[in-house]
């Protein structure tokens, strides 16, 4: 069936994908197989007995390496969409793919900033893309155009996933800044981790939500 074939090449892809912002790394799975065009890397052990012979890594390289998967999967999803279906709110979906890239992007300047960088999100972004309301819909020139949408998305991911692999310990268990949030997220630690992973998971699960409303095959 259709969708089994779209699940198909979904676990495809998740298998020889790799992060769009750091080097390449050998990735060893159950059947001892190794990811289609993945660099070597220095590895030992038995690669037989679950993760024993994998490398070491910190759980924010495995934080960062999902943040770019994400980025990689919001890329497949608006995929050859045209600016009138980047604008689209079938069947009450209002979240359409304009402004969830648009806000994804606002809530990474946002990340960036919890992480010491300067705030780099365009003049004007943060209303545009303000949560909480209903965003407009069926005027694509109401908002910046999918290139330019996915380009400041990609920018901000980058620079993030550097900052969150080089931040310091003392920084990310320092109380969240905003004492309203702190019951949610105690720790500056906790948000990150939360907007790098969860967050944009959620979003990546309504635009998986809108294509089946607009009629569109798995992406």
């Amino acid at each position: 069936s259709r969708r089994k074939a779209g699940n198909h090449r979904f676990l495809r892809d998740v298998l020889s994908w790799r992060t769009p912002y750091a080097p390449a790394t050998r990735r060893f799975h159950s059947n001892n197989a190794v990811s289609r065009d993945a660099a070597p890397v220095e590895c030992s052990g038995d690669f037989r007995h679950g993760l024993s012979g994998r490398q070491d890594r910190t759980m924010m390289q495995h934080v960062t390496w999902l943040y770019g998967f994400n980025l990689n999967r919001v890329r497949a999803l608006v995929s050859g969409l045209t600016p009138e279906q980047m604008v689209a709110q079938p069947h009450g979906l209002v979240n359409h793919p304009a402004w969830t890239l648009g806000h994804l992007t606002i809530s990474s300047d946002n990340l960036a900033g919890l992480l010491g960088l300067d705030r780099q999100a365009p003049a004007g972004w943060d209303k545009t893309f303000a949560t909480g309301g209903t965003p407009p819909g069926g005027a694509p020139d109401a908002y910046p155009p999918q290139a330019e949408l996915l380009a400041a998305l990609t920018a901000q991911h980058e620079r993030n996933a550097a900052a969150a692999l080089q931040a310091d310990p003392a920084l990310l268990a320092s109380p969240h800044p905003n004492e309203r949030h702190r019951k949610y997220f105690p720790t500056i630690g906790d948000i990150v981790v939360f907007l790098m992973t969860s967050h944009e998971m959620d979003h990546l699960g309504q635009l998986a939500a809108w294509r089946r409303a607009m009629g569109l095959g798995p992406a």
